[in-house]
């Protein structure tokens, strides 16, 4: 059984496009920040808990004091229920952030942070076997930005941090958003064709130095027992 699956593409064969990236305010650097660890949190915990499951549609408004807890939390829409949204409410409100750098200090009273989560698992007949993927979420502005896009040539109505699918084989399009030293963004869709298992996988990328990306997409059910963490990635 294989652990890992490494693919590597040259990114000189995607249709790209560069955006030139602003110099950050220190306010919208720590919303970022915050923003990649709410992001991680839930997709930390999403697989643990039935509430966030289904499909669901949510978008929330926090708001972090400078003693690095929520003051509140504003649910603005829900589907089809508020159920999942207040269950991650309450994951945001139980998370303590990083304190307000000093220069942050002297110009607010409160960072808001806003997050919008869709989770449309794919369909299935009924009793068959689902394998659950997850893609990876990095707080380094400068690191892979990685989301499903498309699943055996069906587009997904927007890109998506995790999905459900069939155990067999699946074809899916990995979208990546990679930054550099110049403060330039570039995207492209990268293919992930591969058989699944009815288990938990978890999607990573990295960029090396001759400028190849490489996709390494993890069995989380079949890691071994000493390795705790996912595989390091630039």
């Amino acid at each position: 059984m294989r652990y890992l699956t490494a693919l590597t593409i040259s990114l000189i064969c995607f249709h790209t496009s560069v955006v030139a990236a602003e110099k950050k305010s220190p306010a919208d650097a720590y919303t970022q920040r915050i923003g990649a660890i709410v992001n991680r949190l839930i997709d930390s915990e999403l697989p643990k808990l039935p509430d966030l499951r289904n499909a669901f549609s949510v978008k929330l408004r926090y708001h972090v004091a400078p003693s690095s807890r929520v003051q509140r939390i504003e649910i603005i829409s829900a589907q089809p229920d508020r159920s999942a949204a207040n269950t991650i409410a309450r994951l945001i409100r139980s998370t303590t952030f990083p304190p307000f750098p000093k220069d942050l200090l002297q110009q607010a009273d409160d960072i808001v942070g806003e997050l919008e989560w869709k989770w449309i698992p794919q369909k299935a007949e009924a009793g068959q076997p689902q394998a659950f993927l997850r893609v990876a979420i990095h707080p380094e502005p400068h690191s892979c930005v990685l989301a499903i896009v498309a699943i055996d040539g069906k587009s997904l109505p927007s890109p998506m941090k995790q999905a459900s699918l069939s155990a067999g084989r699946h074809h899916l399009s990995i979208r990546v958003w990679t930054g550099d030293a110049q403060n330039k963004v570039v995207h492209a869709d990268a293919p992930l064709e591969e058989s699944f298992k009815p288990h938990h996988y978890w999607i990573d990328g990295e960029m090396s130095q001759s400028g190849l990306f490489k996709l390494v997409l993890e069995d989380e059910d079949e890691r071994p027992s000493n390795i705790k963490h996912h595989p390091k990635t630039k």
